[in-house]
């Protein structure tokens, strides 16, 4: 259980990184307001940290388990069901 508590951080902070890394890519084009462009990273941050996080699980489910990889590691996490 522990280790797959691991599991699952790695993959969440990985999506997190690429999600801010998008994000940040994306607003460097524009000229902005500081505090807006503070926002506009922020809310483009969840949004393609959701969106990368969501297309990886799905390839890997429906393609490949191997593209777990591009999550930080390849094993997905296992919960066990609780009574």
């Amino acid at each position: 259980m522990f280790r797959d508590s691991i599991i699952a951080a790695i993959r969440t902070a990985v999506a997190a990184l690429v999600g801010f890394v998008v994000a940040f890519l994306v607003a460097q084009g524009f000229e902005l307001d500081e505090n807006f462009a503070l926002n506009l990273t922020t809310v483009l941050t969840v949004f393609f940290t959701s969106l990368y996080n969501w297309l990886v699980i799905l390839l890997e489910k429906k393609v490949d388990p191997k593209f777990g990889v591009l999550l930080g590691i390849q094993k997905a996490p296992v919960y066990e069901k609780r009574d």
